[in-house]
Order: C-alpha cells, then structure tokens, then sequence
C-alpha cells in the first residue's frame, strides 16, 4: 500500500507520506502473532513509544503472550510513565511529555489544513528525552552517516520543527502565541502546481478525490464502499446472541483521562474519575437487578471484566458502552498482577483472530460485540484511593 500511495504523495505535497500506526502500519494481530511464532520470519527486537499496546491492542491474552515472548530478544519501551506495556521490557527510557517538557507541532498526521503549536512550559525532568533525540542517536550508531543524516538531518527537535514552520516564515518563539495557524483557502487541490501548471489535485493516481479507490483495484480489493455485518452480531451469530444477548462497544472516551494516560492517584485526574464505567439504560439495568455504582461482571465468549454501572438513557436498551484502556497503576506491575490490566481492560473482551478483521485495513471489531452483563455479587473492591501516601 504504502508503495501505491508514496509517489502520488510526492508528486503533489514533495514529500514522503506519514507512515504512522493510523495509516501503513502493519497490524498488531499480525504482529503479535509473528512474534510469538516467529512465522514467516522471527521478530528479535521490539521498541515500543509513547503507545502502551497492553492496554490499547486487542485480545489481551494474545498480547500478553507476544509481549512475555521468549522470541523477543530485546524490548525498548519509551514512555512517560511505567505502565503495563513495561512489565516485560528489558529497557524502560523515560520521554519527555509534549507542551510541558518539549515544543509540539503538528498538523494531524498532515490529514487539516492548520498547524497546531505549543510551546515548551519547563526544562525537562531528570534524564527524559524527546523520541527526535533517541531515534536520531540510534540511528546514528546503527547506520552510514550520510544514511542517518539524510534521515535525521537536524540536530534537534526544535530545530526541526522551526524547519518545518519556515515555509510560514515563522519560528516556534514566533508562532507560540497563535496556537493553531489555519489556512482553508484557497484549497490546496485548487493551488496551481508552478512545475506543472496545473491544478495540484490529489494524491491519487487519477489526481482526484476518489470514491472508486483506484489503488483497491490495483491490490485486487472492491474499489467502492460496500456494507458488512459484523464478524459477532446478533444477525451473524444468533445462537451465540442467545447467550450473550447485549451488543457492547468498548471505546467509551471520557475526561480528564485521554487514552490509558492520567490514570495515577495524586495527579488530580484519577481523583475526577476514579473508576471504570459501563453505561446501562435504566430498563435493563432494572431487568438484571443492577443499580447505579455497583460493581458488574461484562463477559464476552473470550472473557470477562468488572466495571462500575452507570445507568443512562441515552443509551440503546440491547447496548452497553463500556470505557476503553483501564489499568490500575497503583497495583503491582509484576508479571501476574501486571498493574491490573486484567481487571477492567475491555480488550479482554475483544476479538483478534485474524479472520474478523477487516481486510482492507487490518482493523479489528471492538464495537457491536456480544457480551452478557450481571453483578458482582460478593465483591469487595480493592481499586481504591491509597488512604496512605
């Protein structure tokens, strides 16, 4: 794919295109199962950062499985924080967090016609670096010097944030203060291409906004847009439904916590949000004897998790909307408690066998899942605030 899409890319923006874990990254079932049974060719090194896969990647067995694998000779994690991805890893290097402790630039993975600016609030803490500096001096060591420097060819961070707002005739000292810099006109398929003299177009093969993806036919997929049930629903699997009768999603957002992050005691974070929800509508809440704030057991045919109920009606009677990335840092992060990441996360729940993803894009299903809901009859909580500091 990334191969189709690369000159087009180039032909109209100059440049390469972002190959980040939202586009041409290879998926993580693959993955994982290749490291696990070295098929069709051993994976000996692993770097993990700033992503935490043991929460946010499905089937957490399957992870667990590829992260403690004997296969990996070396595993790198860079991070903010120790987490779950953490427990097996024979290196942990601390990363600077963006807009705090380093500049941050961006525009959406070069997907809005803006730029997002932010500037450095404080002198990085201890030995934490930005991920620039650790790839750069990795590359440094592991390759040719006109190799590492056509691919890293600025000193620093700044220094290559500051090139990428020059065409802007602005600095980041300059620009900090504008926050975001949009341009919506003219837009950028209409500019005329000075090398051409023609309208720049579209980094497509046709130059055109394409609803018939050109590069679909050419790896042999159906170029339009057509529907399928998904892999488990109530219309694909009905005896199945018998049993777990509630569709479940599992990517509940909620704030102040963003992904797995913020998830510490003693942040003011945790403090707002203490505990993993699933929202119910009161009608079967009432039918499975479940009340606001009680602890309850989401079971899926892969396993099951405990979650807080909250009931709502903004939600379908048949569905239930569980919160995503729950770990618990202030428990152990050895191998068997694994900071909690068994308890609530809801990628115990989820599917990755590789013949439920999506052959396009290699993406797994985590909403429209079938899953049962009863309580925790008995529990006693130990997910709490540390009464002792």
């Amino acid at each position: 794919m990334f191969d189709l899409v690369k000159p087009h890319y180039k032909r109209v923006w100059k440049i390469n295109p972002c190959v980040s874990g939202h586009m041409f990254g290879v998926n993580w079932p693959v993955l994982a199962r290749t490291i696990v049974t070295g098929k069709p060719y051993p994976i000996k090194c692993l770097i993990i950062w700033v992503g935490n896969p043991a929460v946010w990647a499905p089937n957490t067995n399957m992870v667990y499985q590829a992260l403690s694998s004997p296969n990996l000779e070396l595993t790198v994690v860079i991070d903010r924080w120790m987490n779950p991805s953490c427990t097996f890893a024979d290196y942990v290097l601390p990363a600077q967090t963006k807009s705090l402790e380093r500049p941050y630039v961006a525009t959406f993975e070069d997907f809005h016609p803006g730029v997002t600016i932010w500037e450095r609030a404080i002198e990085p803490l201890g030995e934490r670096k930005d991920e620039y500096w650790i790839f750069r001096e990795l590359a440094r060591r592991l390759l040719p010097e006109d190799k590492w420097r056509d691919a890293f060819p600025w000193e620093t961070l700044e220094e290559a944030d500051n090139a990428r707002l020059e065409p802007l005739g602005l600095t980041i000292e300059e620009a900090k203060d504008l926050y975001v810099i949009s341009t919506w006109t003219p837009r950028s398929y209409e500019q005329i291409d000075p090398e051409t003299g023609r309208p720049r177009g579209f980094a497509t093969p046709t130059g055109r906004a394409e609803l018939w993806v050109t590069i679909f036919k050419q790896l042999g997929r159906e170029p339009l847009p057509y529907y399928i049930e998904p892999y488990e629903s109530p219309v694909t699997q009905p005896e199945l439904a018998k049993e777990y009768p509630l569709i479940l999603t599992t990517g509940g957002r909620f704030r102040p916590q963003f992904h797995s992050e913020l998830r510490q005691w003693g942040m003011g974070m945790r403090e707002q949000h203490p505990d993993p929800l699933v929202e119910i509508h009161p009608e079967t809440a009432r039918e499975l004897g479940i009340a606001e704030g009680e602890w309850v057991w989401i079971e899926t045919k892969r396993g099951r998790i405990l979650m807080k109920a909250k009931i709502s009606s903004a939600i379908h009677p048949k569905v239930v909307n569980a919160e995503a990335s729950w770990w618990y840092p202030e428990l152990p992060g050895d191998k068997h408690w694994w900071y909690g990441n068994w308890i609530s996360n809801t990628n115990v729940l989820t599917p990755d066998e590789l013949e439920t993803l999506d052959p396009y894009t290699g993406s797994w299903q985590n909403r429209a899942l079938l899953c049962k809901v009863y309580r925790a009859v008995g529990l006693t909580p130990f997910m709490q605030y540390p009464t002792q500091r």
